[in-house]
């Protein structure tokens, strides 16, 4: 049944974050040019999409430290605050790229909502991590 259970996660992984990994992936091997238009012609819009490919290697980061630990919770990980900072550079970056993508409706809800449905679930099962209950006052 574990195994059926990690098999799940990993393809429920795969299907949310296989278009911006794509992207992002993409938008790396994209990076040397861009940097060079930015440097060279002074392409300052070209800026926000080198932010975004820097933060999303963050969310990329923080994607796989987080399913690490749902799969196996005694796996050692950045501490939750941390953790929970890498998901948002990550959240930010697609909102990022949800602007360079365009206008239609349709390219947005297949962008944002996968990964943001796959993160959110994730945060679920590793909630006990992520915020420990405090243990009662001692009177």
């Amino acid at each position: 049944m574990k195994e059926l259970r990690a098999f799940l996660l990993l393809f429920e992984t795969f299907i949310g974050f296989c278009l911006p990994l794509y992207l992002w992936v993409f938008g790396v091997m994209l990076s040397p040019l861009l940097l060079l238009a930015l440097v060279a012609e002074g392409a300052f819009e070209l800026v926000l999409p080198l932010i975004a490919l820097v933060l999303g290697a963050f969310g990329v980061w923080g994607v796989l430290q987080l399913m690490i630990k749902v799969l196996r919770p005694d796996a050692r990980v950045a501490a939750p605050g941390i953790l929970l900072r890498y998901i948002a550079c990550g959240l930010v970056a697609l909102l990022l790229a949800s602007v360079f993508i365009g206008p239609p409706p349709m390219s947005l809800v297949l962008m944002l909502a996968p990964p943001i449905v796959v993160s959110a679930h994730f945060l679920y099962l590793s909630r006990q991590y992520l915020w420990p209950k405090t243990a009662p006052s001692q009177r």
